[in-house]
């Protein structure tokens, strides 16, 4: 009996049908032993066009809602991909090579989802590139660019063809924008058009500007923003002063990297006569100036942040805002908000107010000078002599406050991150590792405790709001992670319900350990990834009841939008639930998720910059000899991070010649059969630069004696 796809599906469609084996279906339909192999085909299509399933147990069944997951691409330089659901409780989707050969990095796609959580596309609902930064090569009259990260070679699947044109002969092998005018089939490739030549990777401007072009980082400002804040140059804000509570007698300072231009907040702190700290943290009132659907306004939206790279920035706000009008620059009189707190002297916070106000920072700081004075450096103390009581109380109050913190059971990562000192044309002399003082601790604790005074104040109002979220992690990363501790030598009591104060007391156990930076970066792997959201879910990591981001508005978005609903609500013009909270809950939720999405994009945006400037930096090494230490073991190898430099490559497994090594996981570590030879977190080795592959951001190793 030949059994079409229609007579499949029919059945499976009806309301009784009970999801059946291959077997079961042959008996119900009658197939004869000789037509099994013609049915099983039938229902191979019919799987393969995604109308069928083969769930649990091999029964075939209709796809149901649930069988379907949205989200976006992210591909593998291998060729492979995986599908991050726009829901963030579903797990990652595995996209085989066949799967992802036609698509781009960012497409947005609708997956069915199948065994060993597998997907197969069902549906391209959106490209996501539009234009592409790769390195443009002629042969003959054959142009074509090969994106950046791609293995590709010339005339390879990834590669994207361009028209031929005599000029492009002199781009050869240089950086370029290009436009893809017809997407890649299954068997033609992608076309495009060049519409912009960057120039030679390696030169500072040329890096700048191929990330800005691969992230669609807008690099102008508009000719209405510019217009805009020209305009607001010229504003009086004499009347404007006379309605805000004056604290120009208040002994203000900033404190900032010595490169800082934005300043956006300013502290000071006294110690009252009952022993309490009164803190006041001043953040510059960027919604004063920028209006709700201005140009500038919607540019900021649209930004969502800024981004920055060693040696630049891309600015939400026109330079006239961020560096001038809204920047707290010393003896100059600025609007600002205040959150003004005080706490008792174990840290506790008794009170809080939050208005308008007007400053006058007297000082601005640097966090190196912060902390000579902490370190009682005779030259900077007296320079400052005026400011170190100030700053002593500042680090007294610091104490406590991070002591309270820590009581709680805030994560505090000790991640250390890489700092590219440049020289003044911007090349890299060298690479270190980025120090965090107890001055770098002071304003982070100044700013944490005034993001969760307004957040609180906001949630008991039960007013539509923007939280700062980190939700509890899943069950399953955090069984893994404690499996890896407990391997390591570091056992945690089973929780039902997770709480972070058991892995704060690992991370400070962890200290100094050669363990510590696998624990802390697997850890923080394990974690969600904080985010927006117009519901307080609570934030995990700081073990905080009620957060937002109150702190930096010339450069977060989300912080403006805060400013704003603050501002209306101690003005009370939202006093009482009215129509208008259902249409502001809405935008705010939509908001949320573009500025977590925004967020995102510049956090790779600078992370990969890093990686571009560190693999140039090793290039002209290759052969040299390092020192180093063992920061990671894999089945795949060991990475290993320099002694002198910040910087980490991998020795791979191939390369180890002399020995058989097995990875051993429970111990984290790689063990030849023959010579008993180990290699192990935190080992001292030697090293020589084998290999540095400046696309692929790579960086390979090789073992010496």
């Amino acid at each position: 009996m030949n059994i079409g796809g229609k007579e499949i599906l029919d059945v499976m469609g009806d309301s009784s049908y009970k999801p059946m084996t291959f077997d079961e279906l042959c008996h119900y339909f009658k197939i004869s032993q000789k037509e099994r192999k013609l049915f099983r085909r039938t229902l191979k299509f019919l799987y393969q066009d995604r109308k069928i399933i083969r769930g649990a147990e091999k029964r075939y069944r209709l796809p149901q809602k649930d069988d379907f997951v949205v989200g976006i691409l992210k591909k593998h330089s291998k060729g492979f991909g995986f599908l991050i659901p726009d829901d963030t409780s579903i797990p990652d989707v595995y996209l085989s090579n066949s799967e992802v050969n036609n698509l781009m990095n960012k497409d947005r796609l609708k997956v069915m989802v199948g065994p060993n959580n597998s997907g197969k596309v069902v549906e391209i609902l959106q490209r996501g590139t539009k234009n592409v930064v790769g390195t443009l090569f002629v042969r003959g009259k054959t142009v074509c660019v090969i994106p950046q990260g791609s293995e590709s070679t010339f005339g390879g699947r990834e590669c994207i063809l361009i028209p031929f044109d005599k000029r492009f002969v002199q781009s050869h092998k240089q950086v370029v924008v290009c436009k893809i005018k017809k997407y890649q089939e299954e068997h033609r490739l992608a076309e495009g058009e060049i519409i912009k030549v960057l120039g030679k990777s390696g030169v500072q401007e040329v890096d700048f500007s191929s990330m800005a072009y691969k992230y669609d980082l807008p690099q102008e400002f508009s000719k209405g923003s510019l217009e805009e804040a020209a305009h607001l140059k010229q504003w009086n804000l004499k009347d404007e002063v006379t309605h805000r509570m004056d604290l120009k007698k208040l002994p203000f300072m900033t404190i900032d990297g010595e490169t800082a231009k934005d300043f956006d907040d300013a502290v000071c702190v006294q110690k009252m006569k009952n022993g309490h700290y009164k803190l006041w943290v001043s953040i510059a009132d960027v919604s004063f100036f920028v209006r709700k659907n201005s140009h500038i306004d919607q540019e900021a939206y649209e930004r969502g942040t800024s981004v920055y790279f060693p040696g630049g920035v891309i600015p939400m706000l026109p330079e006239v805002l961020s560096n001038d009008l809204c920047s707290l620059r010393p003896e100059e009189e600025k609007m600002t908000f205040t959150c003004e707190m005080e706490f008792d002297p174990e840290g506790n916070r008794r009170a809080y107010t939050i208005y308008e106000s007007v400053i006058i920072s007297r000082h601005r700081m640097t966090y190196t000078d912060i902390q000579a004075i902490l370190d009682k450096d005779s030259e900077i103390s007296k320079k400052y002599s005026s400011l170190v009581s100030d700053v002593l109380i500042m680090n007294e109050l610091k104490e406590r406050l991070k002591e309270q913190k820590q009581k709680r059971g805030c994560l505090d990562f000790d991640l250390p991150e890489s700092e590219l000192i440049l020289d003044v044309e911007g090349a890299i002399e060298t690479i270190v590792k980025r120090s965090r003082l107890e001055a770098h601790m002071l304003i982070e604790e100044f700013m944490i405790a005034a993001n969760e005074a307004v957040a609180e104040f906001m949630f008991f109002k039960k007013r539509p709001f923007i939280y700062r979220v980190h939700e509890e992690p899943s069950d399953v990363t955090l069984a893994e992670f404690n499996e890896l501790a407990h391997n390591l030598g570091y056992p945690l009591p089973h929780q039902k319900v997770p709480h972070a104060k058991i892995y704060s007391e690992l991370l400070k156990t962890l200290k100094g350990e050669p363990q510590e930076k696998l624990l802390n970066t697997a850890l923080l792997r394990s974690m969600k990834l904080a985010r927006y959201a117009d519901k307080n879910l609570k934030h995990f990591g700081l073990a905080s009841e009620c957060y937002t981001h109150f702190t930096s508005p010339i450069r977060r978005y989300p912080d403006l939008m805060v400013h704003r609903l603050l501002k209306a609500e101690l003005k009370q013009k939202s006093k009482n639930a009215d129509t208008n909270d259902v249409e502001k809950e809405a935008f705010l939720a939509r908001a949320c998720e573009h500025c977590s999405k925004r967020e995102r994009t510049a956090e790779e945006a600078e992370r990969e910059f890093v990686a571009l400037k560190k693999a140039q930096f090793m290039m002209d090494k290759v052969g040299q000899e390092f020192v180093g230490y063992v920061s990671g073991v894999t089945e795949f190898g060991v990475f290993v991070e320099l002694e002198h430099y910040f910087i980490e490559g991998l020795v791979h497994m191939s390369s180890m010649q002399d020995d058989f090594y097995q990875f051993i996981e429970e111990h984290y570590m790689l063990k030849g059969r023959r010579t008993k030879k180990e290699y192990h977190l935190g080992q001292k080795v030697l090293v020589e630069v084998k290999n540095v592959n400046i696309d692929k951001r790579q960086i390979d190793f090789i073992f010496r004696e």
